[in-house]
C-alpha cells in the first residue's frame, strides 16, 4: 500500500481553489475505478512514483481530475480518493459503494 496521506475532496474544483494539483489513475475499462490524487499525494510519494505506481495497476495516468461521467461514488483512501463508476469491467452501484466504504462513502451528486 502506498504511503500518502488522505485525499480531502474529489472534485477538480475545490482543489483548484485550494491551488492543489490533481492526477488521476484511470482503471474504468478493467476495473470501473479511477484514484484520484490530490497535492498531498503529489508531496508525500512525487509524481513519477504515483505513474508508476498507476502503470503497475495497469491504469493510465494523467494530469487533471478523473472524469466525471458515470460516477457513482468516491471513498477516500491512504492512496488517494477511489472514485467507482456505473461503466467498465465491473460497474459499480451506491449500495455496492457503501458496502466497501462505510461511513466514508459519498456518493455522487
Amino acid at each position: 500500500m502506498l504511503a500518502m496521506g488522505l485525499t480531502s475532496g474529489c472534485g477538480k474544483k475545490d482543489a483548484e481553489k485550494a491551488g492543489g494539483k490533481l492526477g488521476a489513475c484511470d482503471r474504468i475499462a478493467t476495473e470501473s475505478l479511477c484514484v484520484q490524487f490530490d497535492e498531498n499525494n503529489f508531496s508525500a510519494a512525487g509524481e513519477e512514483f504515483l505513474q508508476n505506481t498507476c502503470k503497475t495497476m495497469e491504469g493510465t495516468f494523467s494530469i487533471g481530475a478523473c472524469p466525471a461521467e458515470g460516477q457513482v461514488g468516491t471513498c477516500p483512501s491512504p492512496e488517494g480518493d477511489k472514485i467507482y463508476y456505473s461503466t467498465g469491467g465491473y460497474p459499480s452501484t451506491p449500495e455496492k459503494g457503501r458496502e466497501r466504504c462505510g461511513e466514508t462513502w459519498k456518493p455522487a451528486k
